[in-house]
């Protein structure tokens, strides 16, 4: 996988079962989170300063033992599986018991989302070079 294009959808799915069956080995419960793109729009002045977009692979685990919660995150997916995985001995003497936890939500079908919100753009583009100072 290229990881620094994000890789396929189907190369993602692959990296996060993985990661899961690792988490079974010792978790009552496991949740595993693959990113591939990540955009963030700056403001300075209530405008649009910078737009900045990656694209790179992140797996985040989260991962339960009764009520300890544990959470592992790495960029570097193809080389081993995030170190909350394994038999989760090490996170269960780290992570101390969250009292009132209740569960993961249960697992469901997937949605498509049809809609997406519009690229932001300034009404008046000239305004945007106007507002540059030099």
């Amino acid at each position: 996988m290229e990881t620094r294009t994000g890789g396929t959808p189907a190369e993602r799915l692959a990296i996060a079962e993985i990661v899961l069956r690792h988490a079974e080995r010792g978790a009552t419960e496991a949740e595993v989170l693959v990113m591939a793109r990540c955009r963030l729009t700056r403001f300075a002045n209530s405008e649009i300063h910078q737009n900045v977009a990656e694209a790179n692979v992140r797996v985040n685990l989260r991962f339960v033992r009764g009520k300890r919660v544990a959470v592992a995150t790495t960029g570097e997916p193809t080389r081993r599986p995030p170190p909350a995985g394994g038999d989760g001995r090490a996170d269960q003497q780290l992570v101390e018991e969250t009292p009132d936890w209740t569960g993961l939500p249960e697992s469901g079908p997937i949605r498509s989302v049809a809609a997406r919100l519009p690229t932001a753009r300034p009404r008046d583009p000239g305004a945007a070079r106007r507002g540059v100072r030099r």
